[in-house]
């Protein structure tokens, strides 16, 4: 699931070279860990696999956990959804061009939408975790299949079916949904068996808020110190983000699936073949001449990648439950570290406090002129903070590195206010914008 921010991140790698390296020369990767546990940057487990053995199992962060922790996977999830609906058509229950209306008539184009849409993202129907304002007066409550139907008929479609790409986690909670109609069974029921029975696996579970496990931990979010997120309740992400898992359990599956011992060849074949490099249920990302597939995800704090690379037999497993940098930073350092390519340790700024009177000079409503985003900036607690607007988006906090320039750094926001100008700028991977106050 797709955790929304100002300026969302895109999940990009680097092009790598290929060399394959012991255990014993991932060190680089240790003193990277550690060095992102100094500076309180992240909470996670990373875990390498290649050729069916660990050569990287490690724990990071000031909270600490241990290898076998729990997190929860945000939309990875799809990829488990994707799997279960394959292995439903296998068994005849449906076929890839199925149509929506045989389910669900009442959403606008059900005639025209395939399950094959729905699972590619390319069916046009709005993604409903982005009507941000509505969303967040549900998610944390239990919601039912009659209540999320009824949002979908009202949101509609962007495009025609097939068309286009747009992520949409409105067709996986619809996959969900269809895949219980026919089945007569709960997603967890489903999920159990088509692969976590026969996967053997014990820690991979629909996640139950009021019932957690013993080794699952909260996510966490950063507001100038770690406080637990809240949490979305269960039954709103579905199949879309609503499962659990280990970094071990989390490599079992995905090596089996895309070594084809969970679905048929030929159907595993379908499930990767990539339009906008999103197949059914994975991302394809480059490695160099090769290229890895598995999924990325992120909810309530928790982030997650899982990928395989074919071509090295090598997995890849990162799960967090507290960031507050970026993401892709930790995804290229980790494969820089297995493949012996230098690289050199993040300098994180050392923030400093700024007296209130300055940050009452910053705080107000700044607009940008070429593009469509306002956002408010307030002060709680002597510390300042910036909000979208007409977004739905929570506040995030700005840390300052000098007495005009605060960073958000879980997405590399950048911003300098110039109080005299009436105006900021702001910058984010390598794009400046200049946003004027308005009020």
């Amino acid at each position: 699931m797709k955790f929304r921010l100002p300026l969302i991140v895109f999940f990009l790698l680097c092009l790598l070279t290929s060399s394959c390296n012991s255990e014993k020369e991932i060190k680089p990767l240790d003193e990277y860990l550690n060095h992102l546990t100094k500076y309180d940057k992240a909470l996670g487990t990373v875990l390498l696999r290649q050729k069916g053995k660990t050569i990287y199992h490690k724990s990071y962060g000031t909270i600490k956990r241990e290898n076998d922790t729990i997190y929860h996977i945000g939309s990875i999830t799809k990829t488990f959804t994707a799997t279960i609906i394959i292995k439903l058509i296998e068994e005849g229950k449906f076929q890839f061009n199925t149509t929506l209306d045989n389910f669900y008539p009442t959403i606008k184009n059900a005639k025209l939408i395939q399950i094959k849409h729905l699972l590619q993202h390319r069916s046009g129907l709005v993604n409903y975790t982005d009507q941000q304002t509505e969303y967040n007066q549900y998610r944390f409550r239990k919601t039912t299949e009659k209540e999320l139907i009824k949002l979908f008929e009202g949101y509609g479609t962007e495009f025609i079916p097939g068309t286009k790409f747009k992520y949409s986690n409105t067709g996986y909670a619809l996959l969900t949904f269809i895949a219980q109609k026919v089945t007569g069974k709960s997603y967890s029921d489903l999920l159990s068996k088509y692969i976590t029975e026969p996967l053997k696996l014990k820690d991979t579970f629909v996640y139950d808020l009021e019932n957690p496990r013993e080794r699952e931990v909260p996510g966490y979010f950063k507001e100038h110190s770690w406080s637990k997120s809240k949490m979305t309740h269960q039954s709103v992400p579905l199949g879309a983000g609503a499962i659990a898992s280990t970094t071990t359990d989390l490599a079992t599956f995905i090596e089996a699936l895309l070594k084809g011992r969970l679905v048929h060849p030929k159907s595993l074949d379908i499930m990767m073949v990539m339009k906008d490099g999103f197949g059914f249920g994975l991302i394809q990302v480059p490695f160099n001449k090769d290229r890895g597939y598995g999924h990325t995800g992120g909810l309530d704090g928790y982030r997650s990648i899982a990928f395989y690379f074919p071509k090295h037999d090598l997995t890849v497993i990162n799960l967090v439950n507290g960031l507050d940098t970026v993401m892709n930073d930790i995804s290229i350092a980790i494969l820089k570290s297995f493949h012996g390519i230098d690289f050199k340790l993040p300098i994180f700024p050392k923030y400093i406090q700024v007296k209130e009177e300055l940050l009452k000079q910053y705080a107000g409503t700044y607009k940008a002129k070429n593009i469509p985003l306002s956002i408010n900036f307030f002060i709680d607690n002597k510390n300042l903070f910036g909000q979208v607007l007409n977004s739905g988006q929570e506040r995030f906090p700005l840390n300052a590195v000098s007495g005009d320039e605060f960073e958000f750094s879980l997405v590399g926001v950048l911003i300098k206010f110039y109080p005299k100008e009436s105006k900021i700028v702001f910058k984010q991977n390598g794009a400046t914008y200049e946003m004027f106050r308005v009020k």
